[in-house]
């Protein structure tokens, strides 16, 4: 049996619905994507995608971690790591880089690569989805379905047999 999540406060909010910053069943703080879904129709298509996605991706350091998937009766919270800021609220806050841009750079593209490597490709690349923990290390978040397009996800199967077309 699940212990019911408390959320405490929204850190962000989408298309999808909310994620919250809580704390889970074993004391550590975490985010929670909470996504609405009808007893009817079930789960959305793209949440299950982007939690079958993040377990393939796991174990990573540049992949947020996925800690459980909690049903509710009426949605679905995807458990992640707690990472405090986005790329995005960095730049918005306009520090000193000093040499940050490089290392975040490094990390984010470290992140892409295992993602190749496991055959999906991220197609919704942008500050909001790129968290950056206490340490400076940057996090790839975000496998769902993209804004304004819920049937589509950012997140698809590389094929490794697709060629360039001739020019």
């Amino acid at each position: 049996m699940q212990v019911p999540l408390e959320y405490c406060s929204v850190i962000a909010e989408g298309s999808f619905g909310c994620v919250f910053k809580t704390t889970h069943e074993s004391g550590e703080v975490v985010a929670c994507k909470r996504i609405p879904h009808s007893a009817e129709h079930g789960m959305d298509a793209s949440t299950i995608r982007e939690v079958h996605i993040l377990r393939l991706l796991q174990p990573h350091e540049r992949i947020v971690r996925l800690i459980c998937v909690h049903f509710e009766k009426d949605a679905v919270g995807i458990v992640l790591e707690y990472v405090p800021r986005t790329l995005r609220s960095l730049l918005l806050a306009g520090d000193d880089w000093n040499g940050l841009a490089q290392r975040l750079m490094h990390d984010l593209l470290a992140g892409i690569a295992h993602c190749h490597e496991m055959g999906v490709m991220h197609r919704d690349i942008k500050p909001e989805n790129l968290l950056v923990d206490d340490a400076a290390r940057l996090k790839l978040a975000d496998f769902g379905a993209r804004a304004g397009s819920p049937s589509a996800s950012p997140c698809l199967p590389l094929d490794r047999n697709a060629r360039v077309p001739p020019s």
